[in-house]
């Protein structure tokens, strides 16, 4: 989101919150944090996990997609969702088509590749209730580890996410935000080098997607250009999973990355949060939310783009004790789920590539549920 809008956005906080008793907000931290062993390192992100997977309830007759959908970044197809007395995954639970106040869907071109038709995710920005940014719940469904012929059930006709994905090719024009659409793509095309012709004639291929994200100004991006850098580390690490060279758009977008990773050290602030500015200039704030939105963003984006070696250096250690401090302190406070949720999804990345899967309830208990 613009910068300019994050204060608006956190005066609002209680009444979109994802949480439900009040507490009040503590003062900025100061001091240099101490290193800490690995071990305690992995339990204070886990802790953090944890408390944000079972304390953390939504409720279908409460919250909207736009809110429970950011729950399924950090937590995939097991993150549950109440109903009533019950509680169903909440991803499994709209694709089979099941009402969600959000999730908006509707009918898509025909004739696309194959004779399919394809199937449109309806943009309500500005809302917090549907989708906010093109192709953003396709993107979710992407991270979920979906596969492009997983069923998606609308009005009794049978689609699947291929479906979504055409439909967000054909719709593919000059000057469209294509972060989201960016992360999807990167996983569920199988050929990189696929030309596609849009709804308006031109002609589109992935490195011209890579090439359009890679020029945008971030500052001037949603959530200072995080999602712009994280679409753009996935595509590169698919590309060169296939053997891809660095070159071209290519090489813009890995300029643009590590640019950005520089800045984020370089803005980083005493305390181990990262700037209040995302990456366009040092910040900070006394409010505990903001500073895990952009905190939680940026390491969201950094735990993708760093390579294993560098996970374990300093400054990021100390930026992810600071980031589990905060979701501590935060605990009893209704956080804007948006900004939860993204920060939890950036400390289950970090978890994932530096000790390995995190261990649900379900998986240690399976009385427990989860």
């Amino acid at each position: 989101m613009p910068t300019r809008l994050v204060p608006l956005l956190f005066l609002i906080v209680f009444l979109l919150g994802c949480g439900s008793e009040p507490a009040e907000k503590s003062a900025t931290e100061t001091n240099t944090l101490a290193d800490v062993p690995d071990s305690q390192l992995q339990k204070m992100v886990d802790e953090a996990l944890l408390h944000t997977f079972n304390e953390r309830q939504l409720n279908l007759d409460v919250n909207a997609a736009w809110q429970i959908l950011h729950g399924a970044l950090p937590f995939g197809m097991k993150f549950k969702v109440q109903n009533g007395d019950s509680s169903v995954p909440a991803m499994q639970w709209v694709l089979d088509g099941n009402q969600m106040k959000g999730w908006t869907l509707r009918h898509g071109s025909k004739g696309l590749p194959g004779d399919r038709r394809g199937l449109k995710m309806v943009m309500e920005p500005g809302t917090k209730t549907g989708q906010g940014h093109e192709d953003q719940w396709l993107a979710v469904m992407s991270q979920c580890g979906l596969s492009k012929d997983e069923k998606i059930l609308f009005q009794g006709q049978e689609y699947q996410i291929w479906d979504v994905v055409q439909q967000s090719m054909w719709d593919t024009f000059p000057g469209k935000e294509c972060s989201w659409t960016l992360i999807a793509l990167t996983r569920y095309l199988n050929d990189f080098n696929q030309n596609w012709q849009a709804s308006d004639g031109e002609t589109w291929n992935l490195e011209r997607v890579v090439q359009m994200e890679a020029d945008q100004d971030l500052a001037m991006s949603a959530c200072g250009g995080s999602h712009r850098l994280i679409g753009m580390t996935m595509a590169i690490d698919a590309h060169q999973d296939r053997g891809g060279e660095i070159e071209g758009p290519w090489k813009d977008a890995d300029e643009k990355i590590s640019g950005a990773i520089e800045r984020a050290r370089q803005f980083q602030q005493p305390d181990g949060s990262f700037s209040t500015n995302y990456f366009a200039r040092p910040g900070t704030s006394a409010d505990l939310a903001l500073r895990i939105n952009t905190t939680g963003h940026t390491l969201e984006f950094l735990a993708l783009a760093l390579p294993p070696d560098r996970l374990s250096e300093p400054w990021v250690e100390q930026a992810v004790v600071q980031l589990c401090k905060l979701f501590k302190k935060t605990e009893p406070i209704p956080l804007e789920c948006g900004s939860l949720y993204h920060a939890a999804h950036g400390l289950m990345e970090y978890r994932e590539r530096r000790f390995g899967p995190w261990p649900y309830p379900s998986d240690q208990n399976p009385e427990k549920g989860g």
